[in-house]
């Protein structure tokens, strides 16, 4: 399932898969801090590290 993610995040303009362990289906509750991380840096211009 991660590999159809990374394609589909692959066709989107500007797209970034962004892969946070122990994340779940509700990762910006679970890993707070990693998720405002991984947005912050998409948001600045940069691709977070997978």
């Amino acid at each position: 399932m991660q590999k159809d993610m990374e394609a589909v995040a692959e066709r989107i303009p500007l797209g970034t898969f962004v892969t946070v362990e122990d994340g779940g289906h509700m990762v910006h509750e679970q890993r707070p801090k990693e998720f405002a991380a991984a947005v912050q840096t998409f948001l600045a211009g940069g691709a977070p590290a997978r």
